[in-house]
């Protein structure tokens, strides 16, 4: 064998043996989609601006971001909830900035002041890998 081939077949071995060695790495570099600065900003009694940045990680991936209403008192959130914002990244499609104003975008649903709302954004690949970011806000009285 060549020198090129040499380093070729010790390179594909030394990344065969991470994989094996730290499983959890090498899912990390190419696996489920990844979800970063999820956050409600500008929030008032009746209006809030979420935000999100979702990255394909080399598979194409659906996306989706979710508003529901929290009852006063109870623990949980509804079930009950409206998509703000959804779409399909490319494979090698840049990372995909959300910035929603729901005041703008909701037709159906008005936030009411003094309320707390839940939202997640949830990206989904071809692969079945799922990544799903969950928080609150609460509108000001």
């Amino acid at each position: 064998m060549t020198m090129r081939a040499n380093r070729a077949v010790l390179c594909l071995a030394g990344a065969l043996l991470a994989t094996i060695a730290f499983p959890s790495l090498a899912s990390a570099t190419v696996g489920a989609p990844i979800i970063t600065g999820v956050k409600a900003t500008h929030v008032t009694a009746n209006d809030a601006i979420l935000k999100a940045t979702v990255k394909p990680d080399g598979r194409e991936t659906h996306y989706e971001m979710v508003l529901g209403l929290c009852p006063e008192g109870e623990g949980e959130c509804l079930n009950q909830f409206a998509t703000v914002a959804e779409g399909t990244i490319a494979p090698r499609g840049a990372a995909v900035h959300l910035e929603v104003d729901l005041l703008r975008r909701l037709d159906e649903i008005s936030l009411q002041s003094g309320k707390t709302y839940f939202y997640f954004v949830r990206a989904r690949n071809v692969n079945g890998e799922e990544t799903e970011v969950s928080k609150t806000f609460q509108t000001r009285p």
